[in-house]
């Protein structure tokens, strides 16, 4: 806490405004946009990538966050005063850092996918970018930022490699291994909550990724099984707006008409990324046909 404490004292407004906005730049609607755009409209490859690299080092990490329970640094240090704008940004507890993970996985899970070295750069520095960001606003120790990085880096690399050594077949197996570590972090998630270890409240965000976990693994695996969907060739952006709404309809329509509780936004997650991997897709080959 005190490398926060001296970041604090230190602060200058054209850093905070800079880090401030360097992390609320990465968010889960932004990768899912993502995702959808390459998925639907682009290269299922390169969706495959950053979706198993951010889901796959997101369900461990958030696994972490409920096991090991570390709070946030202005709850154990109270010389620490955030922004409300990026308290709000740092929903859950501290370790591992989540803002790190997701860029991390990204930017790592798309290393083989560009040539041009200053492309290359962007990704292998973005992420140091991030973590600086989340301590710099507050948030985040540098525990915190340093271990995600390094658990979502071995992941995203580990996946990219083992995905070009034979695409197909080792992209159901990650598929299988995810799907499996999905389930465990639910199972174990929903256990603490019930017995009153950890509130649903500092549990929501590893049960959303849980069921968006599950909902990607299915959905892709009945996707490249039996769909093998192929990426629309025209009127790209009109299928990619179709395709969002309805997304949002069911990622936040949905928690407008269901009890709020951890079953319900496992639900609304996971069928949020089967429509994505699967539902959307279909709909889109019979439009071919």
């Amino acid at each position: 806490m005190d490398f926060l404490y001296f970041l604090q004292q230190n602060h200058h407004p054209i850093f905070v405004f800079f880090f401030e906005n360097i992390s609320l730049l990465v968010n889960e609607t932004l990768i899912i946009v993502v995702v959808c755009f390459l998925y639907w409209c682009y290269n299922k490859k390169i969706a495959h990538k950053i979706a198993i690299g951010f889901f796959f080092s997101g369900v461990v990490v958030q696994s972490m966050k409920v096991f090991f329970r570390i709070p946030r640094p202005w709850i154990l240090d109270s010389r620490i005063k955030p922004s409300q704008e990026m308290i709000e940004t740092a929903t859950g507890y501290s370790f591992p850092s989540g803002h790190t993970q997701t860029a991390t996985s990204a930017c790592y899970s798309l290393l083989d996918t560009f040539k041009k070295k200053w492309i290359l750069i962007i990704l292998l520095i973005f992420p140091f970018f991030m973590m600086l960001s989340r301590m710099y606003v507050l948030v985040h120790s540098p525990l915190d930022v340093t271990v995600s990085f390094l658990v979502s880096a071995a992941i995203a690399l580990f996946s990219l490699y083992y995905l070009n050594k034979n695409y197909n077949k080792h992209l159901q197996h990650l598929l299988i291994v995810m799907f499996i570590f999905s389930i465990i972090g639910f199972a174990y998630t929903v256990s603490i909550v019930n017995l009153n270890i950890v509130t649903y409240e500092l549990a929501e965000d590893s049960i959303k990724m849980m069921g968006a976990t599950a909902g990607f693994t299915i959905g892709c695996f009945f996707e490249t099984n039996f769909l093998k969907f192929e990426t629309v060739k025209s009127k790209k952006i009109l299928i990619l707006i179709i395709g969002l709404i309805f997304t949002l309809a069911i990622k936040s329509g949905l928690k407008l008409v269901l009890p709020v509780n951890l079953f319900t936004d496992y639900f609304r997650y996971f069928l949020t990324l089967f429509w994505i991997l699967f539902v959307y897709p279909l709909i889109l080959n019979k439009m071919k046909r």
